[in-house]
């Protein structure tokens, strides 16, 4: 075998470090980039190393720092502080190195569930083991590099204009000039999967490319899943996609079942939802599925932006969702949406939010109309595709005057939808239970009741009022905080989700009804900061909620709240901090909040038996 040879005849070699020269100091706003020197001696880059080494990546000593260390500084290199996403996972810095490094180790430990190479007789398998493993842990690795190119990146030049970096500048970690970086606004979101081989060849030196191009089956693999080419049958990327749910679910605090819960839904998912809503709105408009540019249309093209009227088109991307099989499709026109600008297949208005306003006014039939649109912007989405515009011209309206809670989502891009106005009556409806039918007034609450939670009014109308079943009191009762004005969980987003769960937490603390610094509490204070204990705090909010929630729903919650930038994050960039139990030594994972002026009056007193000493 190549790579026995390899080790047999390799004789490592010091590692090459570049001086760092820079004129004057480092202007606001730009990085320096992270010398190769740097990131040897950085220690959660080591430390995520010797995890990887633990978990399976048995690779012999003699070719373990040119494969996995030298490969691991040559990535650094390049993504350098990159974030893995906007707002979503891994969005603060170095977000980019720190998951791919998580996927590798997820990945390498999941593989142990395989036979290495598929359909491979037993006397094969031990001889080829070893380097498809090393296989498993590259395309881990390298499965979201592509994300460099998502970045407009600049090189801070004193003398000269700026210039704008390029994969054939080198990596940014091998350059002098400090560097700035934020995300294209014309990326498109599935394209860093296809890209990711080319930096694999660039990133990956002599002996290493020589080991895995020495296995024929395991370079198709490899090259099939890092070239975007989806293939259920490929055991690389069913390992792959199952270690970067687990990646993905770790980041959001999730506890270990429910990691464990997230890479076993991906190994039965063929393709992500964003991929099916990618593929579906592309057969909409290559297949003329959606009529263009007529009275009574349901989209209007105008130069480079098509505009899709809203409820036609989510009704039309609903219907063929489900028609092709596809689970999981959200019954909210808002949810839907807040898929498709997470996605990066519509555009947000001005004021960042999905739905836009128009006039469209066709010349040809002295004809006008308004309407609430989603945006595409053509050559983004889809390059190829040539579609005409309206023969006439469409206005861009002003926003109407957005309620509460839309006030506060519009900074993430949310659109909230619009509620039909309802006579003020009393009626009747039936909720099922687990036990009976249990019959609950529907009441119009007076504006007094609705600001107990600000931006409920953006929310239901009319507002359903819980009332506690037997089954809800219970010895938890006294830290449940205050009752709740419900509205199903899947007629919300998770930020809505996040605003209403802060809500819950600092009315609970205002009115003393949510217990602090006790030893069932799940809010703490610690070093002047309030620590709210996670997934707990998130399990007992969807236990008081009930309605629409199920085993899964605190995930929600929690990618809601971080949605509202409340928390502090680690010197490392992650969301969840440790804190250590004094007398036990044991330790309690949550977040930490920026202590609000409203909190800081109750005068709160640190909690003696915790200390954020030595945690994250």
């Amino acid at each position: 075998m190549e790579l026995f040879k390899i080790i047999k005849n390799f004789a490592m070699q010091p590692a090459k470090t570049v001086p760092l020269q820079v004129k004057g100091t480092v202007p606001a706003g730009y990085f320096m980039p992270w010398t190769e020197a740097q990131i040897r001696a950085d220690e959660t880059i080591k430390d995520k190393i010797r995890v990887l080494q633990r978990s399976g990546l048995a690779l012999p000593y003699e070719i373990w720092t040119e494969f996995v260390i030298d490969t691991v500084v040559n990535f650094a290199l390049w993504v350098q502080e990159l974030p893995a996403s906007a707002s979503y996972h891994h969005h603060g810095r170095k977000g980019l190195l720190y998951h791919s490094l998580d996927v590798a180790i997820y990945a390498v430990r999941i593989r142990r569930n395989y036979i290495m190479p598929p359909n491979t007789p037993p006397e094969e398998v031990l001889h080829r083991e070893i380097v498809w493993v090393y296989g498993v842990f590259l395309a881990a690795l390298f499965h979201d590099c592509g994300k460099i190119m998502d970045m407009q990146i600049e090189l801070f030049n004193v003398d000269a204009d700026n210039e704008v970096w390029t994969p054939a500048l080198g990596p940014v970690g091998k350059l002098t000039q400090p560097y700035r970086f934020k995300y294209k606004d014309d990326r498109a979101y599935l394209n860093h999967q296809r890209i990711a081989h080319s930096f694999l060849t660039r990133m990956l030196s002599k002996n290493p490319m020589l080991s895995i191009t020495s296995d024929t089956m395991l370079y198709s693999c490899l090259t099939e899943y890092l070239t975007g080419h989806k293939n259920p049958d490929n055991v690389i990327e069913l390992i792959v996609k199952q270690a970067d749910a687990a990646s993905v679910a770790q980041d959001l605090g999730a506890s270990k079942d429910g990691i464990n819960a997230a890479a076993k839904r991906m190994r039965f998912e063929n393709n992500s939802f964003a991929e099916q809503l990618h593929v579906t709105m592309t057969y909409l408009l290559t297949e003329k599925k959606v009529l263009l540019n007529k009275k009574g249309g349901e989209g209007f093209v105008a130069g480079e932006h098509l505009y899709l009227v809203c409820k036609p088109i989510a009704d039309l991307i609903r219907s063929t969702l489900l028609d092709r099989g596809i689970s999981g499709v959200p019954s909210s026109n808002t949810k839907l949406f807040n898929e498709l600008q997470q996605h990066n297949i519509i555009r947000p208005n001005e004021q960042g939010l999905a739905v836009w306003s128009i006039k469209v006014t066709l010349t040809d039939v002295n004809w006008y109309q308004k309407f609430t649109c989603l945006c595409i912007h053509l050559p983004t989405f889809a390059p190829e595709l040539a579609l005409n515009s309206l023969p006439g011209f469409i206005d861009i309206l002003p926003p109407e005057d957005e309620k509460p809670l839309a006030e506060a989502i519009s900074s993430v891009g949310f659109a909230v939808e619009e509620q039909e106005p309802v006579p003020e009556s009393v009626n009747t409806e039936i909720i099922e239970t687990d036990d009976t039918d249990v019959t609950r007034e529907v009441i119009v609450q007076d504006d007094l009741l609705i600001s107990m939670i600000p931006g409920m009014e953006a929310l239901m109308s009319p507002i359903i009022e819980a009332t506690p079943s037997t089954n809800d009191i219970n010895e938890s009762a006294d830290v449940l905080g205050p009752e709740l004005l419900v509205t199903p969980f899947n007629k919300l987003t998770d930020h809505q989700i996040g605003i209403l769960f802060w809500n819950w937490i600092e009315a609970g603390l205002l009115a003393g009804e949510v217990s602090i610094n006790t030893a069932e509490a799940f809010i703490h204070k610690v070093n002047g900061q309030v620590f709210i204990v996670s997934p707990t705090a998130m399990k007992v909010f969807c236990k008081k909620y009930q309605q629409g929630c199920d085993a899964d729903s605190y995930l929600a919650v929690q990618s809601g709240f971080q949605s509202l930038g409340l928390h502090l994050k680690t010197t490392e960039g992650r969301n969840i901090h440790s804190v250590k139990v004094t007398a036990s030594g044991k330790r309690l994972n949550g977040f930490f909040i920026k202590l609000t002026t409203t909190l800081a009056a109750l005068a709160l007193p640190d909690n003696s038996a915790l200390s954020s000493e030595g945690g994250e």
